[in-house]
């Protein structure tokens, strides 16, 4: 069966312009700084919030979307060597994983509190307050007409699995031969309303996160930016001659978990189902796992049960290296999954697996080896194994291998 290759990427984070850049941050074990949401605690007490969250997000910069989607995806086209012509003669499909434009209820909070016609112009923001703005087929339409696609771009959102989900699909449709190219499209925008979602759940940092660790006191929210851009091997390998970063095997289940009013509450029974069916489905055992990039984000709760069951499935190879960077780049949640397919990617490519840089000790107590302040380790070609979870009850694995691996 046709084989489907990761063949192109890039992302932009706060202070970070491309991957080039992000790839030096992690090598250097730089940390991306994080303010406070609010100018003043004041203000957090206004809105009702319990603390004044650290955040890592855009200040005073103009984002036009479709400009910087536009310039997203040529970047990864440029990666993967896709001309024009590769794109005008081939079945292309682009998804767009995350919630699409949204207002900022920041932005109209002075015009919910008095909101007498004079008052009009002390929220000059009222007047964006309009469909032309926020239209969430506006930016589809404006993508298929510039790639000259044979679909419409569809949109796909499930929480911090927006972006994972959406390559689970991409990668069934190339196998299935139904598409040659997909561009998942990624993105996440630190708006008031989803802070107060975080803080109505208390998962909401002040300083630091950490995964792992017990002095982590929540999530560190981040905005981002992510492409990843999928084909099948035989494509790609009429550019490319070199091994390439393979999707083995990709497994979705739907939680029965507790809910709460903010969503699922994972146990590591359901996580440990989850990791042995995709270790199944790939004829995998845990011994052959060489790394695995956690879903990891330093909520407590959420935590632990993934270390219960990575502990459980791999208790014969606890040795193997568990990797997560949201205390370090913060929580880019829609994209979080697409950004660590990326790292993994790269690392398959480069055949090394980059450490962490924390800011807390990780807990003794987890017995996992969790890489971080270590020097760079050389990495043999072994499969690699993702894990994504999301806040909807969805859960994905996904086992990424070298083409020289199998």
């Amino acid at each position: 069966m046709n084989k489907v290759i990761i063949s192109g990427w890039e992302i932009e984070l706060p202070l970070v312009n491309n991957f080039s850049s992000f790839e030096k941050l992690l090598l250097n074990q730089e940390k991306i700084i994080s303010k406070k949401y609010f100018s003043d605690d004041k203000l957090a007490n206004y809105f009702k919030f319990q603390v004044n969250p650290n955040v890592i997000q855009y200040k005073n910069k103009e984002i036009n979307l479709f400009d910087k989607i536009r310039n997203l995806i040529d970047s990864g086209l440029q990666h993967a060597q896709i001309t024009w012509n590769i794109i005008n003669s081939s079945r292309v499909k682009i998804y767009l994983s995350g919630q699409g434009p949204r207002a900022n209820f920041i932005d109209y909070q002075g015009f919910y509190d008095k909101n007498d016609a004079e008052d009009v112009k002390y929220s000059p923001n009222i007047k964006k307050l309009h469909a032309s703005s926020y239209a969430q087929d506006s930016l589809a339409n404006k993508l298929f007409k510039l790639y000259q696609l044979c679909f419409p771009p569809i949109s796909i959102y499930c929480a911090s699995n927006s972006a994972l989900m959406a390559v689970h699909i991409a990668r069934q449709e190339i196998k299935n031969k139904t598409i040659d190219i997909a561009i998942i499209l990624s993105w996440n925008d630190i708006l008031l309303q989803d802070l107060a979602f975080m803080d109505g759940q208390n998962m909401l940092v002040t300083e630091h996160a950490q995964p792992l660790s017990k002095q982590s006191d929540g999530v560190l929210l981040s905005a981002g930016y992510s492409v990843l851009i999928l084909e099948e091997k035989e494509q790609v390998e009429k550019r490319k001659n070199k091994p390439l970063p393979i999707i083995h095997s990709s497994f979705f289940m739907q939680s029965n978990a507790e809910k709460n009013l903010g969503g699922t509450l994972f146990n590591f029974y359901t996580i440990s189902k989850l990791i042995i069916n995709v270790l199944e489905l790939s004829s995998f055992s845990p011994l052959d796992i060489g790394a695995i990039f956690i879903h990891g984000n330093g909520s407590i709760i959420s935590d632990k049960a993934e270390v219960m069951a990575i502990s459980h499935v791999f208790k014969e190879n606890l040795n193997v290296p568990i990797i997560s960077y949201k205390g370090q780049i913060g929580y880019i949640s829609n994209c979080s999954g697409v950004i660590d397919l990326i790292i993994m990617a790269n690392s398959l490519n480069k055949k090394r697996l980059i450490p962490s840089a924390s800011h807390y000790p990780i807990d003794d107590a987890m017995d996992l080896n969790f890489l971080s302040d270590r020097k760079v380790l050389q990495y043999k070609n072994k499969p690699m194994l993702k894990i994504g979870l999301g806040m909807d009850g969805s859960l994905i694995a996904m086992i990424l291998i070298s083409d020289e691996e199998k």
